[in-house]
């Protein structure tokens, strides 16, 4: 990646946080985004894992518990906020 920008990763799979990943951030100068999504390990586990230093970086996307197809149902058109 180009030096000089701040990058942000996030993973929408338990599988791939891990070691490798972790490496690949530090290597890259990147930050690890926390994720509330159903497939991530619950966001204290993350910041347990990976210490955010000076940036924080996290995006909401599900709640606990409700999967895409239960939140699509329950929110859609998704027109609105």
């Amino acid at each position: 990646l180009p030096r000089g920008p701040r990058y942000a990763v996030e993973l929408r799979d338990r599988a791939l946080f891990g070691e490798p990943y972790m490496w690949a951030l530090r290597e890259a100068g990147a930050h690890h985004c926390y994720a509330a999504h159903p497939r991530m390990p619950p966001v204290a586990e993350q910041r347990e894992r990976i210490d955010p230093g000076d940036t924080l970086i996290g995006r909401w996307m599900l709640h606990a518990g409700l999967g895409y197809e239960a939140a699509k149902e329950r929110y859609e058109p998704f027109s609105r906020i």
